[in-house]
């Protein structure tokens, strides 16, 4: 289980970095400290996109479960 979640954890942080170096690469800022600031934005909101779209992408996987599981008792009952 740790595994997975580390796994999670290093995709987030991965998308945040790549995401806050191109903002820093192609800030239109002149003073560094700006570039740094707007750069250390964009990687925060990198963070909080990817983990919404990772635990969205987990809450829709649920429902499908359960539909699998109500599907395979069916069967079962059939059988």
């Amino acid at each position: 289980m740790f595994k997975y979640m580390s796994t999670l954890i290093l995709i987030i942080l991965c998308i945040s970095v790549v995401i806050g170096v191109i903002v820093l690469i192609f800030s239109n800022q002149g003073d560094p400290k700006e570039r740094a600031k707007e750069a250390g934005m964009a990687a925060d909101m990198g963070a909080l996109y990817s983990a919404g779209c990772i635990i969205q992408t987990i809450m829709s996987v649920i429902p499908l479960l359960i539909g699998l599981f109500f599907i395979s008792l069916l069967l079962k009952s059939c059988h």
